[in-house]
């Protein structure tokens, strides 16, 4: 963003930096809300039997604080959230969720049919990294040119048009 914002590469790397030290800290957290419909389409993806997991770039901290806060527990039950341990170095988001995805694919029950839904390019690299149909939504920062940089399987609008395409994926491979 830095740079594309005029800075040069050390005042970028200051910024994003600062962002990092900032942005992720328990007291700008409590700001982030679903998007509009993400309750729905969980409660949806819930009803049809589809077993959930949730992975993300966030530390075990700022997830639980989420989790407790906006009542995601009923949709992902501890066994079922992977994410960063408190002391985690990040080395850059589109190296470390493949690994955080293999840490998963490790315990997860297998499954006939695995799909990652996400906004960002680490969502992408880390599905197509091990073998997972991606879909990018249009939710987060990122534009339809940005995530299909990456080669998602598909690139829909939002959540609900995520799930509306894996429940509808699954109902055609089970005909």
């Amino acid at each position: 963003f830095g740079i594309r914002s005029g800075l040069d590469p050390s005042q970028a790397e200051a910024f994003a930096q600062l962002r990092r030290q900032t942005v992720h800290t328990l007291p700008y957290l409590v700001h982030d809300q679903p998007v509009p419909g993400a309750i729905d389409a969980l409660e949806k993806l819930q009803e049809a039997g589809v077993d959930l997991a949730v992975m993300t770039m966030r530390r075990v901290r700022e997830l639980d604080e989420a989790f407790s806060r906006l009542d995601l527990e009923k949709f992902f039950p501890p066994n079922r959230r992977y994410c960063l341990s408190n002391d985690y170095v990040k080395t850059g988001d589109t190296k470390d969720k493949p690994l955080l995805m293999a840490k998963a694919l490790k315990k997860l029950p297998a499954a006939s049919d695995v799909w990652m839904i996400g906004d960002t390019e680490a969502d992408i690299v880390a599905a197509k990294t091990h073998g997972i149909k991606a879909i990018g939504v249009l939710s987060g920062i990122r534009d339809r040119t940005q995530l299909n940089l990456y080669e998602p399987d598909f690139t829909v609008n939002n959540l609900a048009e995520a799930v509306d395409l894996v429940l509808d994926t699954a109902v055609l491979q089970a005909v």
